[in-house]
């Protein structure tokens, strides 16, 4: 009996192993096509066997002089490999109704959700304001400010529109809606929240005032020490390309940030073909990135960790969070988080804790903990 319950175990795990490789290989050939970076096709091919997109692949390599490759975490271990850590409990942060319940403790550093949209059908979340007609909603833009619409399931900004209030009507981006066609909108959403557009800190608007510029805290949870870490970060900056919304691949910046500190440092720009363009300073605005300290920091570091360990059913989160007057805010927290405009700056696995955490989960292969364990013994 024995025997054969280790035969239907090892057969469960090679199956697991195929579907991740099929689900990689899919992506891969998905994101290819879409790729500008010009690869031969041997080199393609030899990237993609190695876990690597051509594109996260061409962004790392600006650090390649520095760091091993092997210090990297892979695009294969990033989608199929490390959201295993969070297991069935991975779905609290997919959806986004779920994560607001779990979060109930911590309220105060969730924006306010005002309704849920499903096929149309407005249910007000909010007994003081009843925001559960789209002309309430129309009405609460005009007189009271932004609203954010964001699918529940969603991830990358997609589906994300913010309206502002513009004389007599709203407005999202460039285009403007009337009460009838903002209706039309509302009408046509399904699995859509309504939520309050968080009001960042004053150092972030300075720097760019158009969207709400998030910073992205990747935390691992030991559960020998109890006690949750952070594994590697960085603060994102929209830019005209990108608003309304920060998301790297759409042309937003990823700036360094001192977990210590919370000082930032340079500033990377996603170009076409992979290519990375390092600044000091906003390319829009002109203000100044580096040497910028975020507001409420330290109040902010300690946040997160408490968040993570109240979390700590799901052991690896990807938070993407607001610095306000008063703290912060949580804008949303990933199960399968991005790590490719974190590590452009320093591969996770230069972090020993971070590296030790993945090991022990068995998650790297042995030139990444060949490459880690040289690492730190040459840099400790």
């Amino acid at each position: 009996m024995r025997n054969l319950r280790n035969l239907v175990y090892g057969i469960e795990r090679g199956a697991r192993k195929l579907s991740a490789f099929i689900l990689y290989s899919g992506g891969v050939v998905y994101k290819e096509n879409k790729t500008s970076v010009k690869y031969n096709p041997f080199k393609r091919m030899s990237v993609n066997f190695k876990g690597f997109t051509s594109e996260s692949h061409a962004l790392y390599s600006n650090k390649f002089t520095e760091y091993s490759r092997d210090l990297y975490i892979t695009d294969f271990q990033r989608y199929n490999v490390v959201p295993r850590i969070n297991q069935r409990h991975g779905v609290i942060l997919a959806d986004k109704d779920l994560f607001s319940d779990f979060l109930y403790k911590y309220k105060h550093f969730l924006p306010t959700v005002f309704c849920s949209i499903k096929k149309g059908k407005i249910k007000s979340l909010e007994d003081d304001r009843k925001l559960n007609t789209a002309q309430r909603l129309f009405e609460y833009i005009l007189n009271d400010g932004p609203l954010v619409f964001k699918p529940v399931a969603g991830y990358a900004g997609r589906g994300i529109s913010i309206f502002f209030a513009d004389g007599e009507q709203v407005r999202a981006k460039e285009e403007k809606f009337s009460s009838e066609t903002f209706a039309k909108y509302v009408n046509s959403l399904d699995d859509y929240i309504a939520e309050e557009y968080v009001q960042q800190s004053d150092y972030a608007k300075n720097i760019y005032a158009e969207a709400a510029n998030t910073i992205r805290i990747l935390t691992y949870y030991d559960a020998k020490e109890g006690e949750a870490f952070i594994a590697s970060l960085a603060h994102r900056f929209a830019t005209n390309k990108s608003a309304p919304v920060d998301n790297f691949t759409r042309g937003a910046l990823s700036a360094a940030l001192d977990p210590e500190t919370g000082i930032l440092g340079s500033a990377a720009a996603h170009t076409s073909g992979g290519k990375i363009n390092w600044t000091d300073v906003h390319p829009d605005t002109g203000a100044q990135i580096k040497g910028v300290k975020v507001e409420q920091w330290d109040f902010i570091h300690k946040s997160i960790l408490e968040l993570a360990e109240y979390a700590h059913y799901c052991p690896v989160i990807g938070w993407d969070i607001v610095s306000t007057k008063d703290g912060l805010r949580v804008i949303e927290a990933n199960d399968s988080p991005g790590v490719d405009f974190l590590q452009l700056h320093k591969p996770i696995l230069t972090n020993k804790r971070a590296a030790d955490f993945l090991k022990e989960k068995g998650f790297l292969k042995k030139k990444q903990i060949k490459a880690y364990k040289l690492y730190h013994a040459q840099n400790s």
